[in-house]
Formats: C-alpha cells, structure tokens, sequence
C-alpha cells in the first residue's frame, strides 16, 4: 500500500485503492476511508434512482476477473524475477511486483512484505484468455509456489 499512497499524491489522484479493500481519498489525507467510499457509493445510487448497481458495474466491468490466488514460497524475489524475464517483451510495471500489459490481459504478481507469500491476480478480456494466462504463469512460477487460497 505503501507505493499506491506514493503513486496516489503525485498524480493528485481523486481516488486511491486496492483489491484487498484499501481505499482512500485526499480529502481524509490519504488515510484509509471505506466509509467515505460507502457514503459517495450511496449518494451515486440515490442520484441514479432506478438504476441498480450490478447495471452502474456492468457499464465498466471490461475484464474477465476472479479472486487473487495466493501462493507459499520460499523464493518469492527470484519468481518475481523470473516472471519479469518472462515477459520482457511488455511493458512492465514494477511499483509493487511485477505488472504487465497486453495480449487481452492484465496480471499482476507481487510478494507480500511480510510473509512467504506471492499474489497472482489476473485480469483477461474473457474466461478463455483468462485461462490461458492463468497457466502460463503458473508454468512460469515452477513448483517453487503451492497455491494455498483463493479470496
């Protein structure tokens, strides 16, 4: 989270997140705020009256996304790595992990800071590619990781 609140105040972002619930807004300081996020939530569906809000996510919903995977591993640096390597062909993100870009899909793996643990989560323009991506990284990954969860 650390790297999202830098990346959130340098581009003056109105809006700051991540798939593990953290939310933010500049006017709480960058301090974590699901209840702000509630409340302009609300406000959106009492000023859209009418209109539920499966059918407000339907209009930007773009990508095929199930839960983040979490794996155990004890090389959690070198796979980031090797995945990095792997896809040395895409534009590469490495704020916090490695994120790459392209061919229908969005993936992003990262290493928590805290625990033996890496974090896959993929995003693909339909269930077909999704699945595709989701093995190659895998196959990338080696049996250095064993996956343990799903969220």
């Amino acid at each position: 989270m650390v790297f999202l609140k830098e990346l959130f105040f340098e581009h003056k972002a109105i809006f700051g997140g991540e798939l593990s619930g953290h939310i933010f807004f500049p006017e709480t300081s960058g301090c974590e705020s699901p209840m702000l996020a509630l409340y302009y939530l609300l406000a959106l569906l009492e000023k859209y009256s009418g209109v539920t809000l499966s059918q407000m996510v339907a209009q930007v919903h773009k990508y095929y996304k199930p839960p983040l995977i979490n794996y155990t591993t004890s090389r959690k640096f070198e796979i980031l790595e090797r995945v990095s390597e792997y896809y040395r062909a895409y534009p590469q993100d490495r704020t916090d992990g490695v994120r790459v870009n392209g061919d229908g899909r969005r993936l992003l793996v990262r290493a928590s800071n805290t625990e033996p643990i890496l974090r896959l989560y993929i995003e693909a323009t339909n269930q077909e590619i999704w699945k595709e991506k989701f093995i190659e990284v895998e196959s990338v990954f080696g049996d250095d990781c064993i996956p343990f969860s799903a969220h």
